[in-house]
């Protein structure tokens, strides 16, 4: 293992800060072991679980709490201005993988109230329904009040009634 460190010492121009790096090993490794890796390596033995890049390494049986930091960090982010820049799929993706990280099973919310405004504890999602009735309405009032419409593709009898009824 030293010598690929010494190797890439030399190709990269850098030096591996001993101070600053760690091993992990089992911890039903021998004493003696540990003793011999830690005195050629001049590195410090370090335990699982730990935290590379803000997510959680370990072996065995996942834990909730192994999670608890990268949770908190994800829910921060949603919470903070910072979401109101993502997108419907951002927030959709940044929901998804806070509610399973960690987790057995998927947590499901109810979309109506995902819909909620924040202060009431939604997200701000728009309802596809309500958003469906709209666009409905819309089509119905550019059929309604253009002549072009009218004329050219529906005639004038689909148009008699005063008020179309949506559902």
């Amino acid at each position: 293992m030293m010598k690929i460190l010494r190797n890439y010492e030399k190709i990269s121009d850098q030096l591996v800060n001993k101070g600053k790096s760690s091993f992990y090993l089992h911890e039903k490794v021998p004493v003696n072991i540990v003793r011999r890796v830690r005195r050629k390596t001049g590195m410090r033995k370090c335990s699982f679980p730990f935290t590379y890049l803000g997510c959680p390494v370990f072996y065995g049986r996942r834990e909730i709490v192994y999670y608890d930091n990268l949770i908190k960090k994800v829910m921060n982010r949603v919470m903070s201005w910072q979401n109101r820049m993502l997108s419907f799929g951002g927030r959709y993706i940044l929901i998804a993988h806070s509610n399973t990280a960690g987790l057995k099973g998927n947590h499901w919310v109810a979309w109506d109230k995902m819909c909620l405004p924040k202060d009431e504890g939604g997200l701000c999602f728009k309802s596809l329904h309500d958003i469906s009735k709209a666009l409905f309405a819309k089509l119905w009032w550019n059929f309604k009040t253009s002549i072009y419409f009218r004329g050219a593709f529906t005639g004038n009898n689909y148009f008699l009634k005063p008020h179309l009824v949506i559902a």
